[in-house]
């Protein structure tokens, strides 16, 4: 629980029902490549699904300790480029996710992977629009760049 969820939740909420009742169109985000992907099976199911997730991700400690991760840090993990990209990911980064997901036991790497695709918000969010019935278009964090500049930040000139 957070200290700033339960005020963030109601002015989204409102938000939605502000912009169904104006007859606009929800935009549902997702990472780049994962549209669709990453729903909770059901609103109810969501807190239970990410507390699931927490306690996995909480071994990654214990992966970042082991012999398998020392191992391949010296097999040349450790020359992989730290960059971060625009997805905030970097070479480096993006095959200790890899590593991580194989030490896994199967049904915890399958849990998580089939998870990827919205941020633990996002899977709430998703799934409440689901429960009251709201329509929703699925995109793509990349479809952001056909935006308008207000639409995404940018400033216009």
């Amino acid at each position: 629980r957070k200290d700033w969820g339960c005020r963030w939740w109601s002015k989204w909420i409102a938000n939605i029902e502000l912009t169904v009742a104006q007859e606009c169109t929800v935009v549902v985000y997702y990472f780049n490549g994962r549209r669709g992907q990453g729903k909770v099976n059901d609103f109810t199911t969501a807190g239970e699904e990410h507390v699931r997730r927490e306690a996995i991700e909480q071994r990654r400690e214990i992966f970042l300790e082991s012999e398998a991760f020392r191992n391949a840090l010296e097999a040349g993990l450790k020359h992989l480029p730290k960059d971060k990209g625009p997805d905030s990911s970097s070479p480096y980064s993006r095959e200790v996710q890899r590593l991580f997901l194989a030490w896994l036991p199967q049904e915890d790497r399958q849990f998580l992977v089939s998870s990827e695709g919205l941020g633990n918000s996002q899977k709430a969010e998703v799934a409440w629009l689901k429960r009251k019935g709201y329509s929703y278009i699925e995109k793509e964090v990349w479809e952001l760049e056909s935006s308008s500049p207000k639409a995404i930040g940018r400033a216009i000139q």
